[in-house]
């Protein structure tokens, strides 16, 4: 196994050159001597030993990102493009500042408490917690930490001390915005009967973010906002539910649809497709996160574009720096989103 002191001997530098070099600490080395050392640890395939660096430096290199976002159909969170697409951006982000990815998918704060204590973490990105959860373990987790899409609607007291303080730091997108602006453009193309649909019995976070946008777009142009509906999480249900609904003829009774995610928008096209309804002739459709199959759909869908590459570097670069800078102060970073239109929606001007 080559050694950093190897690395050092075939480089002509010096042993803590080489480690300033893998640690990334390049304000220590000249761009000279780093290139020969980044030279000779590529022709070596070298590559370091993350425990011998932890027992070390009594520090590592491992960013852990935990997921509390739910998968469908009883799968793994993973499956879906979102989740997926996002942890696979956090990943590129987090690898490029030279650190290393852990990835775990949590349920309950006793499992992110049991992982934090086998594990030595030099920071964490909390995907998907819910405001509860986060109350629960904060004051017990002593590392840099970066919530990505947790929506924490009030202020909350830390130790039971009078005054109430924004303890996190987040990173998410302006869901309202989204809902809002989608629903205006669908008002915009004729469209005045709007149904809204998301997979939230109780609304809560980006769901009702969305809805409230919805409302509100509406309000504007004095329509009275239908109530959410709800639909499964199970294919089978769902399309019962459907099948129901066109048999009643309620599809008769609304213009255009408002998916809270494209999963479910790509899913409705795809049943009315199975029924030989067209969309947007029929019914117009869209929905939200642009993920990577709205574009592929038949008709490619309209949505409203969350930017992942974004949100996961802002989310990683506040994380390094709070990591590398013993930063503790509290930031929440809210993203703006922009509409995609495609084929799905229907002109009735």
């Amino acid at each position: 196994m080559t050694t950093i002191k190897e690395i050092a001997k075939l480089s002509n530098v010096s042993a803590t050159t080489v480690s300033n070099v893998i640690h990334k600490r390049y304000e220590k080395v000249s761009k000279e001597k780093r290139q020969i050392v980044e030279e000779t640890i590529e022709k070596l395939n070298y590559s370091p030993n993350m425990g011998a660096m932890i027992l070390a430096n009594k520090i590592s290199k491992i960013i852990g990102v935990i997921s509390f976002l739910d998968g469908r159909e009883d799968e793994s969170p993973l499956l879906d493009s979102y989740v997926a697409g996002m942890i696979g951006s956090l990943e590129e982000n987090i690898r490029n500042r030279g650190y290393y990815t852990m990835l775990h998918c949590s349920s309950s704060s006793k499992d992110l408490l049991k992982i934090i204590g086998n594990w030595k973490f030099s920071g964490l990105v909390l995907m998907g917690i819910e405001p509860d959860m986060y109350r629960e373990v904060a004051d017990k987790i002593k590392i840099p930490i970066v919530l990505v899409d947790s929506y924490f609607l009030e202020k909350f007291q830390k130790n039971g001390v009078g005054s109430l303080i924004d303890h996190f730091n987040n990173v998410r997108i302006n869901d309202f915005q989204g809902g809002f602006a989608i629903t205006e453009y669908l008002i915009d193309m004729g469209h005045r009967n709007i149904a809204f649909v998301c997979d939230e019995k109780k609304l809560h976070g980006p769901g009702k973010k969305r809805y409230e946008g919805y409302c509100s777009a509406l309000k504007k142009s004095n329509i009275e906002p239908l109530d959410c509906f709800t639909v499964s999480k199970h294919q089978d249900e769902r399309w019962k539910i459907y099948d129901e609904i066109l048999e009643r003829g309620l599809f008769s009774n609304i213009t255009a649809v408002f998916y809270a995610s494209d999963f479910y928008a790509l899913d409705c096209i795809r049943f009315l497709a199975s029924n030989r309804i067209s969309v947007p002739e029929f019914i117009s459709v869209v929905g939200f996160d642009d993920s990577e199959y709205a574009k592929y759909s038949i008709p490619p869908i309209t949505t409203v574009k969350q930017n992942l590459k974004s949100k996961s570097e802002c989310a990683i670069d506040r994380l390094t720096y709070m990591i590398e800078n013993d930063d503790n102060s509290f930031s929440n970073t809210v993203l703006d989103t922009e509409i995609v239109i495609r084929d799905s929606v229907k002109d009735l001007n």
